[in-house]
C-alpha cells in the first residue's frame, strides 16, 4: 500500500502553526526570564544584607566608613569602597554587587574583574595604601554616607546634588544613612537597583547613561529603553521590588552629559 505524504500546503500549515505557537511563547518566555533574573537579584542584596547587618551588630549599628584623607570613594552612588567591597568578596562570590538584569555589561562581554576597579589611580599619593584606597564600579546605588562629607551633609544644600524638594513625599527624607537602627528602617533604602536615565521628560531612555568614561553605564532591569523597576534593601534587612511607577525621583547629580535623575 502506497504511503501517503504531506503536501506543500500541509507543510506550510504546519510551519505556520509552529511559528505562531513561537510568537506567542516568546514573550512569556522573556517575561519568565526577567522575573528569574529579579529573584537572583533580590538573593545578591540578602548577601549584602548579611555583610552590612553582621558589620553593624559589632560596632553599635553603625555601617561600614572610610577614612576622609585619599581617594576612598566617587561621586557616583554605584561607587562602592573598596574596604567594603573586598568584605563583600571574602564571605560571598564578586556576583553579589553585580546585578544579572544587566545587560549591557553583559553585551560588552567583559569579567566582572574588569569592573572591579578603582575609578582613580593612587600611584602618585603620597601616605595612601593602595591596597586599601579606591573603589568598586557596582551594580547597585549605595544609600551609605560611608563617613564621605557630602553624604553626611544634607544633599538639599550641596552645590553637587541635588534632589527636588517640591515633592511633598521627599520633604525632610534624608537620603543616606549611617546605621541599620534608623527610624521607619522597614521602608529605609541602604541599597537599590540601578534605575537612573538623563531624560527628565518622556520619553526617558534608561538604557544609556554617559560620565566617567567613554562607553554608557545602564539601569538593572530593562525592557528595550525603560526601566521596569527594582529591588530595594531596606535597613532593616527586608528586600522589596518596585515597579517604575511607584519610584521617587529621589536624588539628581550634576554631570557633563546632563544631569542624572536616580529613581528608587
Amino acid at each position: 500500500m502506497r504511503r501517503r505524504a504531506f503536501t506543500l500546503i500541509e507543510l506550510l500549515v504546519v510551519i505556520a502553526i509552529i511559528a505562531l505557537l513561537l510568537a506567542i511563547m516568546m514573550p512569556a518566555l522573556s517575561s519568565v526570564k526577567r522575573r528569574a533574573r529579579r529573584v537572583v537579584c533580590g538573593a545578591h542584596m540578602k548577601n549584602i544584607s548579611l555583610v552590612l547587618n553582621l558589620y553593624a551588630s559589632d560596632h553599635n549599628s553603625k555601617l561600614p566608613v572610610v577614612p576622609q584623607q585619599g581617594p576612598y570613594l566617587g561621586r557616583w552612588l554605584f561607587d562602592l569602597p573598596r574596604n567594603v567591597a573586598d568584605d563583600i568578596r571574602t564571605d560571598y562570590q564578586l556576583e553579589s554587587i553585580y546585578c544579572p538584569a544587566n545587560t549591557l555589561r553583559s553585551k560588552e562581554n567583559k569579567e566582572l574583574e574588569d569592573y572591579f576597579v578603582s575609578h582613580m589611580s593612587v600611584n602618585d599619593i603620597d601616605d595612601v595604601d593602595e591596597t586599601t584606597t579606591g573603589w568598586a564600579v557596582t551594580d547597585y546605588f549605595w544609600l551609605l554616607t560611608f563617613n564621605a562629607d557630602w553624604r553626611e551633609a544634607d544633599v538639599r544644600n550641596t552645590s553637587y546634588n541635588t534632589i527636588y524638594p517640591d515633592d511633598s513625599r521627599l520633604a525632610g527624607r534624608r537620603i543616606f544613612i549611617d546605621k541599620t537602627s534608623v527610624p521607619n528602617a522597614s521602608s529605609r533604602p541602604m541599597v537599590v537597583d540601578l534605575v537612573f536615565t538623563h531624560d527628565a521628560d518622556e520619553p526617558r531612555d534608561f538604557s544609556e547613561i554617559y560620565g566617567g568614561r567613554p562607553e554608557p553605564f545602564s539601569s538593572n532591569h530593562l525592557d528595550g529603553s525603560k526601566a521596569e523597576g527594582g529591588n530595594v534593601l531596606n535597613a532593616d534587612g527586608s528586600v522589596e521590588w518596585r515597579n517604575l511607577r511607584e519610584m521617587d525621583k529621589n536624588y539628581v547629580a550634576p554631570n557633563n552629559n546632563g544631569a542624572v535623575q536616580h529613581y528608587w
